[in-house]
């Protein structure tokens, strides 16, 4: 079996960075209005605002992406457009896409990542899952209709030391700039304590 090899977004990539998305998309739902923003003008919408696009490529072909947008607060990113083409499916291209997008967000000195999904896209939330992200405890509103599920992750230098000295815990404001309630807060300490990521390799641009 082939192993995919990972790389950045390049000039002209839009096309299939749109059709990988799509493919799933109508396969269950129709493509919003935020959908179009971010497939249409990824440069814009997420390259020039601190984000980056990940492929991932198989004998020469791309078959997966996702995206890091940069949200509000400046240390926290939205996983998001994470696709894999049909024939790609079941060789461990989303996981793989996600644990670098997870090592980039490190690289980029991010703190959290948060993530929209659906209940009926039981594979994507068992590799979301499998990432380490949890559900919120309360939703934030969405710019897409589809979205029912929302969690989160959190990587943080010297966990316990941050939490202490700075009191920033719980997940990022999305887009309604929303904070996090004090149980939040408590939770995440106990969790962090019991799950501090290992430091990890640098992933392949």
């Amino acid at each position: 079996m082939s192993v995919p090899i990972l790389r950045d977004f390049q000039p002209g990539d839009q096309p299939i960075f749109r059709q990988l998305n799509e493919e799933w998309i109508f396969q269950y739902f129709t493509l919003e209005p935020a959908d179009l923003k971010a497939l249409d003008h990824p440069e814009e919408y997420i390259l020039q605002l601190g984000g980056c696009i990940l492929f991932a490529e198989l004998s020469g072909q791309v078959v997966g992406t996702c995206a890091l947008i940069k949200m509000a607060d400046g240390s926290s990113y939205e996983l998001a457009k994470m696709a894999v083409s049909p024939a790609a499916q079941g060789q461990q291209v989303g996981y793989l896409l996600g644990q670098a997008a997870m090592q980039r967000v490190r690289d980029l000195g991010g703190h959290r990542v948060y993530l929209e999904s659906n209940s009926k896209l039981t594979p994507a939330l068992a590799l979301y899952r499998k990432l380490g992200f949890q559900d919120l405890a309360q939703s934030n509103p969405s710019p897409y209709m589809r979205a029912d599920v929302q969690r989160w992750n959190c990587y943080w230098p010297d966990n316990d030391a941050y939490i202490r000295n700075s009191g920033r815990c719980g997940p990022p404001r999305t887009h309604a700039q929303r904070l996090p309630a004090r149980g939040q807060c408590l939770e995440l300490r106990a969790h962090l304590a019991a799950h501090a990521p290992p430091t990890a390799p640098r992933a392949r641009p």
